[in-house]
């Protein structure tokens, strides 16, 4: 993002620093209602499976 012009990049930046300045304990709660039985996910059934698990894991490593 820092050394490329392209159309969308302030939009993508705001985005970007806003997803940042989430707490972690947010994102958490965000990916729980996505996984869970009444999320737009819930029926792949990865609540609490190595498979969603992993996916929180792959999350949280971008955040810091």
């Amino acid at each position: 993002m820092a050394l490329k012009r392209f159309r969308g990049k302030s939009a993508a930046l705001v985005v970007l620093n806003t997803l940042m300045a989430l707490p972690t304990v947010v994102v958490g709660l965000l990916f729980y209602a996505i996984l869970s039985r009444r999320g737009p996910l819930g029926d792949l059934g990865l609540l609490y499976t190595p498979t969603g698990i992993s996916l929180g894991l792959f999350v949280s490593r971008f955040r810091r």
